[in-house]
């Protein structure tokens, strides 16, 4: 296995891409690290962008930056363990409201999580939040329109396509059907009288 590059010989700016990952991302600057994480960021090089992200989020100096904020989206794109996404997650949404950003979309990164780990629940749960609470931020209706396309909730004209999938890993036991599982839109009934999860139109 080839060991760390050696910058006194090479310096980070003239570096192959190729050789990105084995650049010791604890030796470095924030500075420098940041230049490497856009550079591995610039050549799409995978390995080495979640090398130096992973280094971003350890650092204190950090903290209520932008540059915490789009390591932790670049972990959790890349992160294969919901679990582990999860976790990224919620601390990818602390980072953002330090920043003074608003975690609306994190909320949303939020839901399919939940639907592929079979939490049917949580994950309209959230979709209400985000309704209730950061529908009218800019670009948040879009998203949200976006995300329920996608899963197959609604169809691109706004109109109801399914409830929201209840997907479970091998061996998880499934929910129990429970009238209030499901996601209502705008066209659909609810008994009793309650609120109606909204849909974009």
């Amino acid at each position: 296995e080839l060991g760390p590059v050696d910058l006194s010989e090479t310096p980070l700016g003239e570096l192959p891409p190729i050789r990105l990952s084995r650049v010791a991302a604890g030796d470095l600057s924030d500075e420098d690290l940041i230049m490497a994480y856009n550079i591995a960021t610039a050549f799409s090089a995978t390995i080495a962008l979640r090398h130096f992200a992973e280094e971003i989020v350890q650092r204190p100096s950090f903290a209520g930056k932008d540059e915490l904020v789009e390591a932790y989206e670049i972990l959790i794109a890349m992160e294969e363990n919901p679990q582990r996404a999860l976790d990224l997650l919620g601390e990818g949404r602390q980072a953002a409201e330090s920043a003074g950003q608003s975690s609306a979309m994190w909320d949303l990164r939020e839901v399919p999580l939940r639907v592929v780990r079979g939490e049917t629940q949580q994950a309209i749960a959230m979709i209400q939040h985000v309704q209730a609470e950061h529908l009218r931020e800019p670009g948040v209706a879009d998203a949200l329109r976006n995300l329920l396309v996608q899963m197959g909730v609604i169809h691109p004209d706004g109109t109801p396509a399914a409830d929201l999938p209840n997907q479970q890993h091998p061996g998880q036991a499934a929910e129990p059907p429970a009238q209030e599982s499901k996601l209502w839109t705008p066209d659909s009934e609810q008994p009793g009288g309650e609120k109606k999860l909204w849909t974009p139109d």
